[in-house]
């Protein structure tokens, strides 16, 4: 191709298109969670690249959410006679969308990708939660882990205690990463500072499972009906009928279970102290959420929570329930340790947790 200038005529090299590089995410479903909720802020913040996700089941509470066009299939896995047919499936959208690197989360998607990409493909697969308190709980999951995980995968833990707890079971073969969760720009928020100093309004966020242990709390608070401490716990789940019928039984009216509610964003700040009472933990997104919204916390002392919130927090002990009543009494009296905590987590969250810093270490173990 030629261009003329004045009297002179050069030659132009045409400009190629820049393609775009193609990621295939594949994940149980995307019901409300803490690897659904990354993965969608994922492929949020990679607008440049082309997505499409897969999924095993049909569940999918961010539809109004996701990006306009994004593709999603469903390969209909809902039983494990299903695992043969779900591979066939996958690896036929696999040699369709062509992706540069396919990247799974969750025990039955890892295990399902990983039995369908072919070799020549970048393959990343996500381990989202303590797994000896999950899937490794069955021995033969702990053995289908080890015949599909090969050499040419690379695996990316959310926390160390996450890492070090697969590698009880598991030898690591290939790359390996630790990769914290992050938290989404609009959770960084200024806490309020209107709250009364004859009260403490107190808030914990997840499913009501016997993972989050929130009977704990709702025992606790059977003890603490002359104090002028408050509790709304934001989330559902299978237990949430038991833990308020639990409530009405035990007379306690300032321990609440709300339900969903998708405004935490703005409601967080409205609070004075965060708590969680977890029997495990992956690394928790609602610890983080609460950090960025400038909330002290009160954390159960398991090894993932001194991990997240290290020095701005404070921890009691889950054998003991008077360790939290300790605790909590102590924080409503000392506005002073509420206002450190709060401090501390903020610029924690700032340096480690942001969304901006989570994308580009991604990148990186990308190679994009």
């Amino acid at each position: 191709m030629l261009m003329k200038t004045g009297n002179k005529t050069t030659p132009v090299t045409a400009v190629k298109p820049t393609m775009k590089k193609r990621i295939l995410h594949v994940i149980d479903n995307l019901g409300r969670g803490g690897a659904e909720t990354l993965l969608v802020g994922i492929i949020k913040a990679l607008p440049d690249v082309a997505h499409e996700v897969v999924m095993l089941n049909e569940r999918n509470e961010f539809k109004n959410e996701l990006p306009q066009g994004l593709t999603i299939h469903c390969l209909r896995f809902t039983k494990k006679y299903q695992l043969l047919t779900a591979c066939f499936r996958l690896r036929q959208i696999i040699k369709t969308f062509n992706p540069h690197i396919v990247h799974s989360h969750l025990y039955w998607s890892n295990v399902i990708t990983r039995l369908s990409t072919p070799k020549e493909t970048q393959l990343f697969f996500s381990n989202h939660c303590m797994q000896s308190f999950e899937a490794f709980k069955n021995p033969l999951l702990v053995h289908l882990e080890k015949l599909t995980y090969h050499r040419h995968h690379t695996l990316i833990s959310v926390s160390q205690a996450v890492e070090e707890d697969y590698k009880k079971y598991i030898p690591i073969k290939g790359k390996t990463h630790v990769l914290h969760n992050f938290v989404e720009d609009r959770f960084f928020r200024t806490a309020s500072q209107t709250g009364s100093f004859d009260l403490l309004r107190c808030v914990g966020v997840g499913r009501m499972t016997e993972q989050k242990n929130w009977g704990f709390l709702v025992q606790a608070f059977s003890r603490l009906k002359d104090e002028e401490i408050y509790l709304d716990i934001y989330g559902q789940g299978p237990l949430l009928q038991t833990y308020q019928q639990q409530c009405k039984e035990l007379g306690l009216k300032k321990l609440v279970f709300k339900g969903v509610n998708e405004q935490l964003f703005d409601l967080l700040p409205t609070y004075d102290l965060f708590v969680s009472c977890s029997l495990y933990e992956g690394h928790p997104v609602s610890v983080l959420e609460a950090m960025a919204a400038g909330l002290p916390l009160l954390l159960s002392d398991i090894p993932v929570m001194y991990e997240a919130a290290k020095e701005a927090a404070f921890y009691f002990n889950l054998d003991d329930e008077m360790s939290f009543i300790k605790q909590i009494v102590e924080l409503k009296n000392n506005r002073h340790l509420l206002n450190l905590s709060a401090m501390n987590a903020k610029a924690l969250v700032h340096a480690d947790y942001t969304k901006k810093k989570y994308i580009e270490s991604l990148l990186n173990i990308y190679h994009l």
